[in-house]
């Protein structure tokens, strides 16, 4: 049996590019989603880099930028963590050390630890009532899931621990 093949559009590199110019003025993006786009279109490799390589001349593609728009949308709008932001940018090929640079501009360390402290405390009160040992590691998981790193959320869940050991009322406020 054979595959299907994906329904190309053939358009020229011309119109690919007025197209990728206005998706880039619209919103910031990444060369390799955009390569895909192009290859999509019926492309041939050269025309791609050659759209490409204009679109970075003309500074509608730029990496950095990019990233660092990433990084905050992702941040201030879904709460992710920095391991869930660095993942799908690396997945979208951004470069590591451009990945690291965008995220260190991007997060301050403690709105992340308070961000985390907060969700770490709002999953606390969706569990409350089981008992604690059952309900540290969905607690647990769901801060992996959203993106932030093992050894923070251990230490978050040590201290949200002890608040809570030390004062019974604590999330009735």
């Amino acid at each position: 049996m054979m595959k299907k093949e994906k329904n190309t559009i053939a358009i020229t590199a011309e119109n690919a590019l007025a197209r990728l110019r206005a998706l880039c003025a619209a919103a910031e993006q990444a060369e390799a989603p955009l390569r895909r786009k192009l290859g999509q279109w019926g492309l041939a490799a050269r025309d791609v880099d050659e759209v490409i390589a204009t679109l970075k001349r003309e500074r509608y593609l730029d990496e950095r930028r990019y990233a660092r728009a990433f990084v905050h949308d992702k941040w201030a709008f879904n709460g992710w963590g920095r391991v869930k932001i660095a993942m799908q940018l690396r997945r979208n090929g951004v470069a590591a050390g451009v990945v690291e640079e965008a995220l260190a501009q991007g997060i301050a360390d403690d709105e992340y630890h308070d961000a985390l402290r907060r969700l770490m405390l709002a999953k606390w009160k969706s569990l409350q009532g089981r008992a604690p040992a059952l309900a540290r590691a969905p607690r647990l998981r769901f801060a992996a899931s959203r993106g932030y790193e093992a050894p923070l959320i251990m230490k978050m869940s040590e201290e949200i621990t002890h608040i809570a050991a030390d004062d019974e009322g604590f999330l009735d406020a």
